[in-house]
């Protein structure tokens, strides 16, 4: 997209302090940009009406920096009059009161390194954070209230995709996945996918009760008795909990060591039918 370049004179009010800006000079280029005709912005003021119903006043303490203390400003933030991210470079112009703007429409790069983030974060099949994710957490977990840890190994996966194939594979995610969301359903919850088949959800602030009661409650999700050709049980599911963490990992040991005992549980009842 052009560059867009504005001058703008700024308005005070009584007390001497930035309540709007007007438009002296713009190119066409900042006009396609806030998505207003030229003339419709010469002359005016931003606030009261080129936009008059949104009224974000973020930008004004800088623009009155470049204006009166004589600052440049290099600025990267949303803009909700026009629902585009932007970097804007502003600086003092030939008399006080006024600045000059460049303005460059960086949505497509935000939105682009956006994508990238979550895909560098997320996993594609389960939506859940992934093991980057997870060391990244891992790393910045200081726990000081009690915390539990969920593990889940999803059963007989290697079967199921030599058997039926990959697509039958990824419904068994699916169904795993589900399972899951309809037991963790709070914002602030933290699912993983650390590894082909394994899970781990880290739940600080519960009792060991609390802890408990979810896990229960996810091992009778995770029973299949209708879709065929799928585990009887989607997944085995241990837990640890502690009042005091002192070491994650070893909770997260714990958690994996008592999914293992579920795990040779269910293939035991597995062998016998």
């Amino acid at each position: 997209m052009p560059i867009a370049f504005t001058v703008i004179q700024m308005v005070l009010d009584e007390q001497g302090e930035p309540e709007d800006f007007i438009f002296r000079y713009a190119n066409q280029a900042l006009a396609d940009l806030e998505e207003v005709e030229l003339e419709g912005l010469i002359g005016k003021r931003f606030y009261d009406m080129v936009f008059k119903e949104k009224n974000d006043r973020k930008w004004l303490p800088y623009y009155y920096s470049s204006a009166y203390l004589q600052q440049t400003h290099e600025l990267r933030e949303f803009s909700p009059e026009i629902g585009k991210y932007l970097k804007i470079i502003c600086y003092p112009w030939l008399e006080p009161g006024y600045c000059a703007c460049v303005l460059f429409d960086e949505t497509k790069l935000v939105i682009a390194e956006k994508r990238l983030g979550h895909l560098a974060r997320y996993d594609k099949t389960t939506q859940f954070k992934n093991r980057n994710a997870y060391l990244e957490f891992r790393e910045q977990f200081h726990a000081s209230a009690p915390t539990g840890v969920i593990f889940i190994d999803i059963n007989e996966l290697k079967k199921i995709n030599d058997q039926y194939g990959h697509d039958s594979g990824d419904f068994l995610f699916r169904m795993v996945r589900d399972a899951i969301n309809s037991v963790f359903t709070q914002p602030d919850r933290h699912i993983f996918r650390i590894g082909g088949d394994e899970f781990i959800i880290i739940l600080p602030g519960v009792t060991y009760a609390q802890c408990q009661t979810q896990v229960s409650l996810l091992r009778e999700r995770l029973k299949n008795s209708q879709i065929l050709h799928m585990p009887s049980v989607l997944a085995s599911v241990g837990f640890s909990w502690t009042e005091h963490v002192t070491s994650l990992d070893e909770l997260v040991k714990q958690a994996d060591h008592s999914m293992y005992e579920q795990k040779r549980l269910y293939y035991h009842t597995v062998e016998k039918i």
